[in-house]
């Protein structure tokens, strides 16, 4: 008896031990057993031996690497250790408002400001101070005119950095936006701080203007950046293409700060100009842009010399600016546009556009499709004849089933198009299946029913479509 009262840490610690090695020895059999495979819908997937697609479904735990390649599917389970393993922070896709080089993000936004001579009306608030603040009133500041400037605030990529490491630099393209009664709203906050001191600060009331998101019109070419601004028909004034030279840093005491050089300007006016995009294809710039309703991608290089232009008919802009995404592969810049309405009716169009030796542009493929579901392109990519999508979807009937589309069980599809005198054909459908997830469920680890941290959710994240 005393013998066992003297190990009696030992005769529980036993069981503990191998429950623990029988756990991690179940897990590691596991690992690899889940259902991971290529469904075939249309077409034969020997259309995809040309190319290799490879990618991630991971979350903030763990993630499985997979690989599409002679139309065989392979994967392999991983363990992270550290966030830096997590594939999808390394290489964020298609930001919305951003971009990632050299170890550093660059933000694009947009801000607003009452055009110098525009008339102005202030009406006080009524309940005044503003946010229980005795030293803080807002009115507020109709107009019927205000100026588009632009702003791009460069920061690490390294989020744990300091925010003393933000610079920022803005540029005042001379856009402008006018309306023929007095209807944008302004708050104007005006503050009385220590020593009597007073300052004012305006901010746009978005409701009262149509103001777009800052989409990106931002590229990277040879280590410089270069920007133009995205614009509807309704802008006036003058757009181009400009690079970042210098950024300063917050404290840096001046209202316009950084250093920008004109590579070309334009004119908004006079044809109708209405920019939704800029790429780098090889060592030059394609801008992409409505000219009086028409879709035009032109040739530029760094030198804002014009070298080519395509026009291509029966895409307009006649229900406003499409969504745009663009994928760059080699000589070819592979575009996806969207045109949505309030209905839940969307069309897709994918265009592939090719520079050749010459410095012309040449239309390679265009496919386009109605839909009441939802795309969202992880990569396209044209080789030869063929153009090959992967892309998250979601139905309209699954999305009918929750209480918000983004919770809505997404599928992972694959399409091949070929593309013979001018006409672009699907040649192949298939979906990647697997049981490894509830793809896309954010639900999977917490009850929060906010976006988050997207590392929080198990999710596609990194997928390539490259050639063999």
């Amino acid at each position: 008896m005393g013998r066992l009262v003297k190990n009696i840490i030992l005769v529980f610690s036993i069981p503990a031990v191998l429950i623990t090695v029988f756990t991690y020895g179940f897990m590691a059999a596991r690992k690899d057993s889940s259902t991971f495979f290529l469904r075939d819908l249309e077409g034969d997937r020997s259309v995809l031996n040309d190319i290799v697609i490879s990618g991630y479904l991971e979350d903030r735990y763990h993630g499985r690497y997979f690989e599409l390649k002679n139309g065989t599917l392979e994967s392999s389970f991983l363990y992270y250790q550290h966030q830096d393993d997590i594939a999808g922070l390394k290489k964020p896709q298609n930001l919305v408002n951003a971009v990632i080089h050299n170890d550093f993000v660059y933000y694009y936004q947009f801000e607003y400001k009452i055009s110098p001579g525009a008339k102005t009306e202030e009406q006080p608030e009524k309940n005044m101070p503003a946010a229980n603040n005795p030293s803080l009133r807002r009115s507020t500041v109709f107009t019927d005119s205000i100026d588009i400037h632009v702003k791009i605030t460069k920061r690490p990529a390294d989020f744990t950095a300091p925010d003393f490491d933000l610079a920022s630099l803005y540029l005042d393209p001379g856009l402008r936006y006018e309306n023929s009664s007095m209807d944008i709203e302004f708050y104007r906050y005006l503050s009385d701080v220590e020593y009597q001191s007073v300052y004012t600060d305006y901010s746009l009331n978005p409701g009262s203007f149509p103001a777009p998101l800052p989409k990106l019109a931002m590229t990277v070419l040879n280590d410089e950046l270069y920007f133009s601004v995205v614009c509807p028909e309704e802008y006036s004034g003058h757009n181009g293409i400009y690079k970042a030279v210098k950024f300063y840093r917050w404290w840096d005491e001046t209202e316009y700060p950084g250093i920008v050089d004109t590579i070309t300007e334009f004119s908004l006016d006079d044809p109708v100009i209405e920019a939704a995009g800029l790429e780098a294809v090889n060592d030059n710039l394609v801008l992409l842009l409505f000219e009086n309703s028409v879709f035009k991608a032109r040739l530029y290089n760094t030198r804002g010399d014009l070298m080519d232009e395509l026009a291509v008919p029966g895409i307009t802009s006649t229900e406003g600016l499409p969504e745009y995404q663009g994928f760059i592969n080699d000589n070819c810049l592979n575009i996806f546009l969207k045109y949505a309405n309030e209905e839940g009716f969307s069309k897709y169009i994918v265009l592939s556009i090719m520079a050749d030796e010459d410095n012309r542009l040449i239309l390679k493929h265009r496919t386009e499709k109605n839909s009441t579901g939802e795309i969202y392109p992880f990569d396209i990519e044209s080789r030869g004849d063929r153009l090959y999508i992967a892309a998250f979807t979601r139905n309209m009937e699954e999305i009918m089933k929750y209480s918000a589309s983004w919770l809505t069980p997404g599928h992972f599809m694959i399409h091949a198009y070929e593309t013979k005198n001018g006409i672009t054909l699907p040649v192949y459908a298939g979906e990647l299946v697997t049981d490894a997830a509830d793809d896309y469920n954010r639900h999977l680890y917490t009850s929060d029913t906010s976006p988050g941290n997207l590392s929080y959710y198990r999710v596609f994240e990194s997928v390539r479509i490259e050639q063999r």
